[in-house]
This record gives C-alpha cells, sequence and structure tokens, in this order.
C-alpha cells in the first residue's frame, strides 16, 4: 500500500538553474500563495538556502504548517555509501531549514567518480574516465537507511526505465513510493508508467511543457487547429491542455516557472477533464526523444536513455 500522500501538481525548482540566482525564492513565496504544496528540489539545483528561506517566512506567517506541503529532495550520482549520502541529506535538510523530506530520491543510476563537494558534472570534461561501474541497488540500500534513521518520511527513484526500477523492487527493503521522470507529449512514457501505477508507485513528471524541442513543438503544437478548438472549448490555454494530459495519464505534472501568471495557470486544471479523443490528438505529437544530455561516457546498462541528438538550446539541465 502506498501512504504517500501528496498533491495533484507540484512546483518544479530547477527553473532558476537558467536564470539569476535570487529568484527562487520569490518563486517559492509566490507558489505557496498560489496554493502549489509539492516542492521538488535537489541539491544540484544551487538554490537550496534560497527555497528554505521562502518556506521559513510561510511558515512563521502562518501561511502553511509544515504537514501541509511535501518536499522531495535528491542526492546526486556521486554519492553511493551511507555516510556520504546522510551527509549529503542532511546538509540539504540545513539549507532547507528542514527536519525531514517527506520524499528523497535516487537522482539518476550512472554513478560519477566522486570529484568533491562542488564538482557534479565530472563526466563533461573527461567522460571516458568519470563513470563507475557501482551498482545503484547499492546506492538504493543507502537510501534505505535514511527513512530508519527519520531523515526521510519516504524514498523514491528518478530518472529509471522499467527495468531498473524493478532490480530495486526485487531487492528493496524499503519499497520506492514515487519515481520522478521527464514527461511530456513528446515522450509520454505511457509503459513506465502503467508499469509504476500497477506497482502503486506514484509518478511525477518533470519538465511536462517544453520538452524535447521547444521551439519546433511549441510551433506545431500552438498553431495545431485540434489544439486550439480544445482551448477554446474549455477557455484553457495549451500548456494547461497539455498538464491536465498528464495528470491523466495517471501523473503528477511538476511544471516549473518564476511568471506569478504562468505559474496561476499551471495549478488551474482540475475544473475540466479531456475526452478519450481529446488525448488522442495530443498523443500524436509523441517523438520519443529525451532532452536529458548525459550519454557520453555512461554505462548503457546504467543509463540506457539518448536515442537521438536534440539540439543544445532545447535540452533539459538536470
Amino acid at each position: 500500500m502506498n501512504d504517500l500522500q501528496i498533491p495533484n501538481i507540484g512546483f518544479g525548482t530547477a527553473s532558476t538553474v537558467q536564470e539569476s540566482y535570487g529568484q527562487a525564492e520569490t518563486a517559492v513565496k509566490v507558489a505557496i500563495d498560489l496554493g502549489y504544496r509539492y516542492f521538488d528540489t535537489s541539491k544540484l539545483y544551487f538554490n537550496e538556502s534560497e527555497i528554505g528561506l521562502a518556506i521559513a517566512q510561510k511558515l512563521d506567517e502562518n501561511v502553511i504548517q509544515r504537514d501541509d506541503i511535501l518536499v522531495a529532495n535528491k542526492f546526486w550520482c556521486v554519492y553511493d555509501d551511507c555516510a556520504t549520502i546522510e551527509k549529503s541529506c542532511r546538509e540539504s535538510l540545513e539549507k532547507l531549514k528542514l527536519n525531514y523530506f517527506d520524499v528523497y530520491l535516487l537522482h539518476i543510476p550512472s554513478r560519477c567518480v566522486y570529484k568533491g563537494e562542488e564538482i557534479f558534472f565530472p563526466l563533461y570534461s573527461e567522460p571516458k574516465n568519470q563513470m563507475r561501474d557501482t551498482d545503484y541497488v547499492k546506492a538504493w540500500k543507502s537510501l534505505e537507511s535514511l527513512v530508519e534513521i527519520g531523515l526521510a518520511k519516504s524514498i523514491g527513484v528518478a530518472n529509471c526505465t522499467q527495468v531498473q526500477l524493478q532490480r530495486i523492487l526485487d531487492e528493496a527493503t524499503i519499497m520506492p513510493k514515487i519515481v520522478h521522470i521527464e514527461c511530456c507529449p513528446g515522450l509520454h512514457q505511457k509503459k513506465l508508467i502503467k508499469y509504476c501505477n500497477d506497482q502503486n508507485i506514484l509518478v511525477s513528471a518533470y519538465c511536462p511543457l517544453n520538452r524535447p524541442d521547444f521551439r519546433e513543438f511549441a510551433e506545431s503544437y500552438n498553431n495545431h487547429s485540434g489544439v486550439l478548438d480544445i482551448c477554446r472549448k474549455y477557455g484553457k490555454t495549451s500548456s494547461q491542455l497539455i498538464l491536465r494530459y498528464l495528470f491523466q495519464m495517471g501523473t503528477i505534472p511538476v511544471p516549473k516557472s518564476i511568471t506569478p501568471s504562468r505559474m496561476g495557470q499551471y495549478i488551474d486544471i482540475f475544473d475540466f477533464e479531456l475526452t478519450d479523443a481529446e488525448m488522442d490528438l495530443i498523443d500524436t505529437f509523441y517523438v520519443d526523444e529525451r532532452s536529458i544530455d548525459l550519454e557520453q561516457g555512461l554505462n548503457p546498462h546504467q543509463f540506457p536513455f539518448m536515442r537521438k541528438k536534440i539540439p543544445v538550446s532545447s535540452k533539459c539541465k538536470f
């Protein structure tokens, strides 16, 4: 039984990585005021302290209580053993001004050589020598210890395949409660979503709106006569249709934005329902391409993602 109680939509905090620093705090405050209660964070986003200030202020103002929100965090692929994973978790908790994470996730199955606390992407400079053969199941077993000592209420996996997830299920003592995957009309991952639903594992969908190739997709999707007809029918934007589509597919969409008007639109998707025919229309934008650019030097059995190269301008960095 999956007892993780999670809101129907989340707020992604990685958006400020590509923007100027200082915007995460404001964005999270606005998100809380708008009604977002699920926040996806990571040490890799370099904005935990800002997010922590925002959450702390809203707690002090009694806008929210700690039990009202779900905060997810992730540890990166340079950590494997219990000591380093616990250290990373405690550092993130301190920056976010929290005592525990509602969910703590394995960020990616592939394992990188540890080069120091500030070097998160060692494979970019020397890709041939920066990957390890360490089994990600070892990292999962270390992750279980965080639940046992109370630093995380639940644990999960991000950026995995069905095969990788099944290996974890086969060997886990504490089962994953959530899987966090790239998911959008261009990469709907229906088979993996069905598998997770059958296993009673929740699915959260990151990069839901503008991937894998934002410019090409936006032009074809936003100008499509059928999409425009659906927008007029429900009085919604094309982005709201996508988020509703992903929700009806059985995922928890996690959009990201620093624009209050868009943030307000993204959470306003629960007063209409797409028909089967409308869902099928959005299905036609499927291209089976990923926007994660980490294929160089990765062990195929640990990170079997990239199939086609996508223009750099459209890639979604972690």
